[in-house]
């Protein structure tokens, strides 16, 4: 990371990574699917349904960690690259 002035930085070689609940993912949906495929996806939209299927049938991982192997995942992971 570099500063470029002080009201602007750059990030380069990083990654970004962790986990997020699938109500928190689900509640900013509008914003992520405006940012990624150009339109807002409300719940009232007739496609959630399927995006949220989609979405949670790729938990994989316990939010409260540990476990015992035998919990259903209530999370998803996720990583982002960046140049």
């Amino acid at each position: 990371m570099r500063c470029v002035s002080p009201q602007q930085w750059e990030l380069h070689d990083a990654l970004l990574a962790g986990i997020v609940s699938e109500q928190e993912i689900l509640s900013h949906l509008p914003e992520l699917t405006q940012a990624t495929l150009g339109v807002a996806v409300c719940s009232n939209d007739a496609n959630y349904a399927t995006i949220r299927r989609y979405l949670c049938s790729y938990d994989d991982v316990l939010l409260a960690g540990g476990g015992t192997g035998v919990e259903i995942c209530d999370g998803l992971s996720y990583g982002i690259a960046i140049d």
